[in-house]
């Protein structure tokens, strides 16, 4: 049988958010859509397996772009295809009066003034309230203040970017390779951390982009919402583990719409294309266990507020709409079932419940597992762009060639952890806290180790799975970080210092130094991949 561990059994994938800022001012500033379309036009050069470029298009607002991947049988070709995407980018901006920040969070600018370029999809409208929906659309799906929709402070995305790596994952073996990225979340913000100021400020955090999450949820009208940006509370051992957790507490918001108003292709149409579920009172129980157990329940068209009865399906809570859970600190599951309709979802949800692994795992099969894809994506990692100081891609590669070193080596790295005495809580709360603290950070203790310590411990581990290709992708890039202590948050610290001024004063010369002044050339060595892929798409 072949080993699960190999390069060549899985797939890669992956998003990066970049902020874009006016070059004169450093302010955020959106960029036109027609730039957006004339680098799409450059990256059809360059397609992942299925014959697709990466994407590009705007996250939560127009000054916040999404570099988004496709599907690649290897890690090199993944890396490739986003340097590739973003030396275009560059190129088309190299002239303009926009440029790139290499931040995780603007230093400087209020995310309430960003959010004024913010995208209008429905999706947004449903979480934060707005007038632009439908008059009764809020009032059939809230119970009460539907202006507000969810409650959510969703202007606090305005000013946040990230790397979201993807690895697929086999059903078997997802249980114990998720639980392994929740318990390592912290090695990814020690090594990527780079927004220690925020809104004029020193936030006292290494990667302040971490902490926006509980700020946009905390006033919620649901409770459960603060719980779902949070690791599981104790090891999953089993998938029914970490989606009795999930679904527990996850309140169904939207399910697919079949029949959207308009057809146009959007990179996230679960974003766009949705119904939304008529809401029971705020305080009544409703999860994603009860919704599968329900014979029908209400969902609602928010661009006419027209009513239907829907039968729940197992295809409502994957397939692009697991996005609910979210947790800051660590990675989730993402799951594609292309026959998810043939589920019975009243036993699916029995079996989640019941702890009933067996029964889980063949309703898995049944959906189309097989052909569709389950797949860990990292939600920890700080956007980290080349600049004249490290000039190379291998800051940039690390969120990927580490969690792909991860995920391969689950096993040892889970079994280190335990005869260390690790306690779960520590690793995937204690120490990811302690970690983005300034005055922590490397030196965060846990057990008889420091953070930095622990994480030269877990690193040797993960790295045996790599190729030398692989490996090369970052040299000796985390073994510095590691040595010297010192990230992108380290560094922005140590300029501020040296700028020997008040924050207020010396902040201009920091996102100025931020500015991406040059990209490099993608890597050479993806010449031999790009030609085999071409000779297999031929």
């Amino acid at each position: 049988m072949e080993d699960v561990s190999s390069p060549q059994y899985h797939t890669y994938g992956g998003e990066v958010e970049i902020l874009i800022i006016d070059r004169s001012t450093g302010s955020v500033a959106p960029l036109p859509q027609y730039i957006c379309d004339d680098v799409q036009l450059e990256l059809e050069d360059v397609p992942d397996s299925l014959g697709l470029p990466v994407l590009i298009g705007y996250d939560a607002t127009a000054s916040l772009i999404e570099l988004r991947g496709g599907i690649y049988k290897t890690l090199s070709h993944l890396l490739y295809s986003l340097q590739y995407a973003l030396f275009q980018l560059w190129g088309m901006l190299e002239k303009s009066k926009y440029s790139l920040l290499t931040s995780a969070y603007h230093p400087q600018a209020n995310p309430l003034e960003a959010y004024q370029y913010v995208i209008s999809k429905p999706m947004y409208n449903l979480v934060k309230g707005s007038s632009s929906i439908h008059a009764q659309a809020l009032s059939k799906i809230y119970p009460n203040h539907p202006e507000l929709g969810r409650k959510w402070q969703h202007e606090e995305t305005a000013l946040a970017a990230a790397i979201q790596p993807w690895n697929s994952l086999e059903p078997a073996h997802a249980a114990d390779q998720i639980a392994v990225l929740q318990a390592t979340g912290w090695i990814f913000n020690l090594l990527t951390a780079n927004s220690p100021f925020a809104q004029g400020r020193h936030t006292g955090k290494r990667d302040y982009r971490l902490e926006i999450w509980n700020t946009m949820t905390a006033q919620s009208r649901y409770q459960q919402d603060n719980i779902l940006i949070k690791n599981v509370p104790s090891r999953p051992r089993k998938l029914v583990d970490y989606y009795k957790y999930v679904f527990s507490n996850q309140r169904p918001a939207v399910i697919p719409d079949l029949y959207p108003l308009t057809q146009r292709n959007t990179a996230k149409d679960n974003k766009t294309h949705f119904l939304a579920i008529k809401q029971p009172d705020d305080q009544q129980e409703f999860n994603i266990l009860t919704y599968l157990q329900a014979d029908t329940i209400k969902a609602i068209h928010l661009g006419d507020a027209s009513e239907q009865d829907v039968a729940p399906s197992v295809a409502h809570i994957f397939n692009d709409f697991d996005i609910f859970y979210v947790p800051h600190y660590g990675a989730r599951l993402r799951i594609n079932l292309p026959d998810a309709e043939n589920i019975d979802p009243k036993e699916f949800a029995r079996a989640i419940i019941a702890g009933d692994e067996a029964t889980f795992q063949s309703l898995l099969i049944q959906g189309g597992i097989q052909k569709g894809s389950i797949c860990a994506e990292g939600r920890v990692a700080a956007t980290v762009l080349p600049t004249n100081k490290n000039s190379d891609w291998q800051q940039f590669n690390i969120p990927f060639v580490l969690q792909t070193a991860i995920v391969r080596r689950h096993k040892q790295i889970l079994a280190f952890f335990e005869e260390a005495q690790l306690a779960w809580e520590d690793l995937t709360e204690r120490l990811p806290t302690m970690t983005n603290i300034t005055e922590w950070g490397f030196n965060a203790p846990i057990g008889e180790y420091r953070a930095s310590e622990l994480a030269k411990k877990v690193w040797e581990i993960a790295r045996t799975s790599l190729s030398s290709e692989e490996a090369a992708l970052v040299g000796d890039t985390i073994d510095t970080i590691l040595y010297t202590c010192k990230a992108p948050a380290e560094e922005q610290i140590d300029f501020l210092t040296h700028e020997n001024a008040s924050i207020g004063h010396a902040l201009p010369s920091l996102i100025d130094h931020l500015s991406i002044k040059g990209i490099p050339i993608p890597d050479s060595t993806m010449d031999t991949i790009l030609a085999a892929t071409f000779c297999v798409l031929a």
